[in-house]
């Protein structure tokens, strides 16, 4: 083989290992993409305020499904109250992988934001409760952090 067909055949070498990466990251980012999540409404002190902040937290990662057809079909189901049965009864409806619930508890002049999940497909609680604390009414820069890392985990799970 002359010089000029080697570096040819590294050239086509380094396009397929590069399109091979390529497909494996993209499909990386997709598992977790395919997550379908409700956050419900939180409870406690600027309880809004928390639940807006983690669905931007994490609606990068997952696709969020609105808490209105939660509503809706829960109303229709008569299945308003969260626990194992009706959690597992709506996501089945609506196709959602986890349900997240949240409360905020305000200490002094710290919010604790507890977060739990559970899986849509059983209705029961996945893992361990998720618990950061934010010094402002809304989850600070370092909250964020620890949430969206601990989150995204406990859902792909």
């Amino acid at each position: 083989m002359s010089s000029r067909s080697i570096a040819l055949a590294n050239k086509w070498v380094l396009a397929f290992a590069a399109l091979v990466t390529a497909w494996l990251f993209a499909g990386a980012s997709a598992a977790h993409a395919g997550s379908r999540v409700v956050v419900l409404e939180f409870e406690g002190s600027k309880a809004e305020n928390f639940r807006a902040d983690v669905v931007k937290v994490i609606k990068k990662s997952v696709t969020i499904v609105s808490i209105d057809s939660w509503l809706d079909l829960a109303d229709e189901l008569d299945a308003q109250k969260v626990n194992t049965a009706n959690v597992k009864k709506i996501a089945r409806r609506l196709n959602v992988d986890a349900v997240v619930i949240g409360d905020v508890e305000k200490r002094r002049e710290r919010y604790i934001v507890r977060i739990r999940v559970r899986s849509g497909s059983t209705g029961e609680l996945i893992g361990n409760p998720i618990e950061v604390v934010s010094e402002e009414d809304a989850l600070d820069a370092t909250a964020s952090r620890q949430l969206k890392d601990e989150l995204v985990d406990l859902i792909d799970s």
